[in-house]
């Protein structure tokens, strides 16, 4: 069974609340999580893009094409997140490890028979990166479907979920960022071939 991180408990623990609460949330859970993440997604693939434009330099030698692959990931990497969380807080491990599973199973494989054809490059991997989080929102929404998902975006439980879970996922957000910047400096001052011996 996967491995769950006490910070990754803390952040999922703020949707339990909801989906404990009453069944009938967990079709509009479902559906506020999707909307959430792919409005955070395209804004932060935006942003992305904004700084390739004015300051190129600052990504170093990042192609247009792995840039466009790694912020295409974005919102597909969020809404994964979300929506294991929910099966998390319905207690439904065995669901939830099955998919970690299978998640970590489609990019190994990838890469192995990429490296055996030896036809593998950054943005291939890249590639095989976008795909698996776009499978796993797929496998989470197969797994959500019995929940009734709507895919509508519901405002007054959306105005619950930020003001029960805000600083959880500032603190989150703030972690993240401050596990992940000094590869971006890395990038940026030493170029691509440098930050991926870095961050191995």
């Amino acid at each position: 069974a996967r491995r769950v991180e006490p910070l990754e408990i803390v952040h999922t623990g703020r949707r339990w609340y909801f989906v404990a609460r009453d069944r009938l949330l967990h079709g509009r859970l479902v559906g506020n999580s999707i909307w959430l993440a792919a409005t955070l997604g395209l804004l932060l693939a935006s942003i992305g893009g904004a700084i390739k434009v004015v300051a190129p330099g600052f990504l170093g030698d990042v192609s247009w094409l792995e840039l466009v692959l790694a912020l295409g990931a974005l919102p597909a990497a969020l809404g994964a997140l979300l929506l294991q969380a929910i099966l998390l807080g319905e207690g439904r491990a065995p669901a939830y490890n099955g998919i970690a599973v299978a998640v970590a199973a489609i990019p190994v494989l990838s890469l192995a028979v990429a490296a055996a054809l030896g036809d593998l490059s950054a943005s291939k991997t890249l590639a095989i990166v976008l795909v698996t989080h776009y499978a796993s929102v797929v496998l989470c929404g197969l797994a959500l479907r019995e929940d009734g998902m709507r895919l509508g975006f519901d405002t007054g439980l959306a105005r619950s979920m930020v003001a029960y879970s805000l600083r959880t996922y500032v603190i989150t957000m703030l972690g993240f960022l401050l596990l992940r910047v000094d590869l971006l400096l890395v990038n940026g001052y030493f170029g691509a071939s440098a930050t991926g011996v870095y961050s191995v």
